[in-house]
């Protein structure tokens, strides 16, 4: 049996995928699952591949043409299809949760893609997700899993999935040079100042009183972030002792395992932080609509302001945006209070 998850996967969105792959893995087990999405040219972009590849959920990684001119994609597009076709798909899966940015456009063209290359059974989203104001709507993973429902076996309950991602042993290996300089007796504790878009970022000078209050109480910092996130990791560390994490995002995974809870943005490493096991304490902004993209289980907490514009799903608003500045570093330090008593 053949399974194709068709999906444009960064970080967060490979992630939200968990509970279904394990879904499908569990109920299938001799089943070969294909990823599609598309290509990850090298620090552009963290995607699929590069955190889900050596984990025993997907079997074969596929990159679906996006780059060239119209005819070439198109060509390149045609030739994938008639390939998959060949092989046979009985099952195609969109990866992509039905909420805002969303467009049914999209869907309709991933939907026609997956017949041409001849899935006898297609599930995808029957409608984009709208909220009213105020309106929570499910969370990412869930709605993702809720696609499974034709297939005819019991579903977890929301928020109930299995979220974990499996450990690999190699890059277990490569994260020591990392857990080397955690000092014994004090806490680690994971921090995530960045983001690729503003509108989601908590000014760097909370982060960084925030960043005092933990080391005074017996915490050991490690911040997470890619190479263009040095020099606001540097900033919020400032002279207290710490350790910057820029490793590959499978390395970080494992170092994230040794720590004790989650600080940060809305970001992919927000997710994968819950997907080791960590507990967040996670910072919003209103861009999106509330619930879809909060991190996946139970005893989270989410600092969310609530505004007119709540959902305005803008990349770019002013710096900081005045909705995430609603956050104190009072709010931020009870967040972490919260979440270590509980």
């Amino acid at each position: 049996m053949n399974i194709l998850l068709f999906s444009f996967c960064r970080l967060g969105d490979s992630l939200v995928m968990l509970p279904v792959l394990h879904w499908l893995r569990q109920r299938w087990p001799e089943a070969r699952i294909l990823l599609l999405s598309q290509s990850e040219r090298a620090g552009q972009f963290v995607g699929a591949r590069a955190i889900l590849e050596g984990r025993g959920l997907v079997d074969e990684f596929l990159e679906f043409p996006v780059e060239g001119g119209w005819l070439s994609r198109q060509s390149a597009r045609l030739h994938l299809a008639w390939r998959l076709r060949c092989r046979g798909v009985d099952l195609g899966l969109l990866g992509i949760p039905p909420a805002p940015p969303l467009e049914e456009l999209l869907v309709q063209n991933m939907v026609r893609f997956l017949r041409f290359a001849g899935a006898r059974q297609i599930l995808a989203p029957k409608q984009i997700l709208c909220a009213s104001p105020g309106e929570r709507l499910p969370k990412a993973a869930d709605e993702l899993l809720s696609l499974l429902a034709p297939l005819g076996d019991e579903l977890p309950a929301a928020d109930e999935g299995d979220f974990s991602l499996p450990k690999h042993d190699g890059h277990a290996q490569e994260a020591d040079v990392f857990l080397r300089e955690f000092p014994a007796g004090r806490t680690p504790v994971a921090l995530a100042v960045g983001g690729n878009r503003s509108s989601q970022r908590w000014p760097l000078e909370r982060y960084a009183e925030t960043a005092r209050r933990l080391s005074e109480a017996g915490c050991h910092l490690v911040l997470f972030g890619g190479p263009s996130d040095v020099a606001a990791m540097e900033k919020v560390r400032g002279d207290l002792p710490g350790t910057i994490v820029t490793a590959p995002i499978a390395v970080s995974a494992e170092v994230l395992r040794r720590c004790a809870f989650y600080v940060g943005n809305d970001t992919g490493v927000m997710h994968l932080a819950a997907a080791v096991g960590l507990k967040c304490v996670c910072i919003f902004s209103a861009r999106n609509v509330p619930g879809v993209w909060e991190p996946y289980g139970k005893g989270h907490v989410v600092l969310l302001p609530h505004v007119p514009c709540e959902g305005c799903n803008l990349a770019n608003c002013n710096q900081p945006s005045p909705c995430i500045l609603q956050h104190t570093v009072d709010d931020v330090w009870k967040a972490c209070n919260l979440v270590v008593s509980g």
